[in-house]
């Protein structure tokens, strides 16, 4: 997939470098360890020589503009009016509600939808368009989740490999308690990070505050 070959692109030396940077951070957050067996480098350098941190910066810098302009005007109504739906709900059943209104937006691949191999989506552009695919999913519910009062810290959009297929995928990782939950179009409702450990490697993670690669524990 295209997410794939994005993915084979990160410079090796930028990671070395990212490693030693981050190497004496202190303990683990929850997510950054979300998977079993990985654990994640953190960075704040949005300029970075990374096809994907570029996707999701600009992606986060048109939704800033979107969002200020409540434009398109229907992507606007509706993720307002999916946010309220969310409003005095526990956090489980936030993750429960964004997954059902998932379901209601049909799977269409970026090339079909914007004309281009990989377009990380805003939530305004896939409520408008009424489609999209996997990131797309897993921003749009980052986005409604943290405008209903869930903390950037407990929440990342992550960029994964599917070890069977062999294929790029981007689900959403909440940090809940127990142990973080997992949001992906491939299963109907929030699974736990062990189990789809089982079948996933977590690569990159985003929020608002930062972003994280993923290697193996040493």
């Amino acid at each position: 997939s295209s997410m794939t070959r994005m993915l084979r692109r990160i410079p090796a030396m930028f990671l070395f470098g990212l490693a030693m940077v981050t190497a004496l951070v202190a303990a683990a957050a929850p997510l950054d360890t979300v998977f079993s067996g990985y654990g994640a480098l953190a960075s704040k350098n949005w300029s970075a020589n990374v096809p994907l941190v570029k996707e999701w910066a600009a992606m986060a810098q048109r939704f800033k503009q979107q969002q200020s302009d409540c434009q398109p005007a229907d992507g606007c109504a509706k993720f307002k009016a999916l946010v309220g739906s969310l409003t005095g709900l526990s956090l489980l059943e936030q993750l429960k509600k964004v997954k059902a209104d998932e379901a209601g937006i049909p799977y269409v691949e970026d090339s079909k939808n914007y004309g281009k191999a990989d377009y990380w989506a805003t939530p305004y552009e896939t409520l408008s368009k009424g489609s999209g695919d996997a990131e797309d999913y897993a921003i749009l519910s980052y986005y409604a989740l943290r405008a209903a009062g869930v903390p950037a810290a407990s929440m990342r959009v992550l960029a994964v490999y599917i070890k069977a297929q062999k294929v790029g995928h981007a689900i959403l990782a909440v940090d809940t308690a127990p142990k973080p939950l997992i949001l992906s179009n491939l299963d109907p409702k929030p699974m736990p990070a062990q189990l789809s450990g089982v079948v996933m490697q977590p690569l990159l993670g985003f929020n608002e505050d930062g972003w994280w690669y993923y290697n193996k524990a040493q």
